[in-house]
């Protein structure tokens, strides 16, 4: 009966993974079985957060490893005076620890931009769990690894862009992030504000949303509330300078209807 049990819980976790675009790199597909189940029993699965709350606040101790499993976050840092700044956002499959070390208390704040649902990874069990199966720490670390190296190449990018260039760049990166989540690449939704894209691109919001009509009445994109379609990508991609070979999507023009 135990081993049943087993099964059953291995299915419904595989049942909640099934749609995480982690799954490849996932630590539920270099664990043996009973490893899984253990990683399964010390994870929170596919917690439900209202648009607007917090995932966690500034001067919160660390506590557990988010994966995102859908709908979107943003990560912002607040300095002395509690001016907030936004680093970045977070959409499903996304890895948030912030590099905390030893469960300290950090400054950083997450906010739900929608309805999302996120999976937890005690910080605590997770660290018993790695220095018992190191590949499981590899995975994670990869993952670490790279969206900072990301992130740096873009805050090192955005330093050298026009305001115009960093909006162009701001879609086109949004643009990718739907594609890799299975979707559309041309039409898609921005969960975040107008005000929230300015804040992250260190920009006016009267100069991100003057950009947004510039770049419609141009034919390049169209853009209502939370939805944008990119009607000329090779235009926009143009303006913000990027490499074909990050983007490589196959996208020209969309026919208006």
């Amino acid at each position: 009966m135990q081993h049943t049990n087993e099964i059953i819980q291995l299915k419904a976790l595989d049942s909640i993974c099934h749609r995480c675009k982690l799954r490849n790199l996932c630590s539920v597909n270099i664990l043996s079985a009973s490893e899984r189940k253990r990683f399964s029993d010390v994870t929170i699965h596919d917690e439900r957060w209202n648009r607007g709350q917090h995932l966690f606040f500034p001067g919160d101790r660390l506590r557990f490893i988010y994966i995102v499993h859908s709908g979107s976050f943003k990560v912002y840092i607040t300095n002395s005076n509690g001016d907030a700044q936004i680093t970045g956002f977070y959409f499903q499959g996304g890895v948030l620890d912030l590099n905390v070390p030893d469960h300290a208390v950090q400054n950083y704040g997450a906010v739900a931009l929608e309805t999302s649902n996120v999976c937890k990874i005690p910080l605590a069990e997770f660290e018993k769990m790695v220095s018992q199966y190191p590949a499981l720490s590899n995975v994670f670390l990869n993952i670490m690894s790279r969206e900072i190296i990301l992130k740096q190449s873009m805050i090192f990018a955005m330093s050298k862009m026009t305001a115009e260039q960093r909006v162009a760049d701001f879609l086109v990166h949004m643009s990718t992030e739907s594609r890799s989540q299975g979707y559309s690449s041309a039409v898609f939704k921005i969960s975040m504000s107008r005000s929230d894209i300015a804040n992250y691109l260190g920009l006016a919001i009267e100069t991100v949303s003057r950009i947004f009509t510039a770049l419609q009445n141009k034919g390049i994109i169209r853009a209502e509330r939370h939805r944008v379609s990119i009607d000329n990508f090779y235009a926009l991609k143009s303006l913000a300078q990027c490499d074909d070979t990050e983007t490589d999507i196959k996208v020209t023009t969309i026919s208006q209807k």
